[in-house]
């Protein structure tokens, strides 16, 4: 629709953030487990502006519900098979290393 292919372009891993450019449109794509890490950057070098503040909100360690959120994340096992499609897809390689997709694996098995 806006003439970006965001799989077109290497990704920084370490970085976490891309920005695409097209005729159409600018595209500012963050990964969302680096969000907290590199928002403000990202957010100033996007808009050109030197003091971006970015505020957390809906945090889910704040709810009602944090304790029942956290005990779902830490019991959560996903089968195997499902971890293989999703982590072997174009998005997941594209996006992530080996390592970081290794971790991932680790982690929701």
């Amino acid at each position: 629709m806006f003439g970006v292919d965001i799989l077109a372009a290497e990704f920084e891993f370490a970085r976490g953030y891309r920005r695409y450019r097209s005729n159409r449109a600018d595209v500012l794509l963050i990964r969302l487990e680096d969000l907290n890490r590199v928002a403000q950057r990202a957010l100033s070098d996007f808009l050109g502006l030197e003091h971006v503040q970015v505020k957390r909100e809906n945090d889910a360690s704040v709810k009602v519900y944090s304790d029942i959120y956290r005990i779902f994340r830490e019991i959560l096992s996903l089968p195997a098979d499902y971890l293989d499609s999703v982590y072997s897809s174009a998005y997941s390689r594209h996006f992530y290393s080996e390592e970081e997709l290794g971790r991932f694996r680790s982690r929701w098995r």
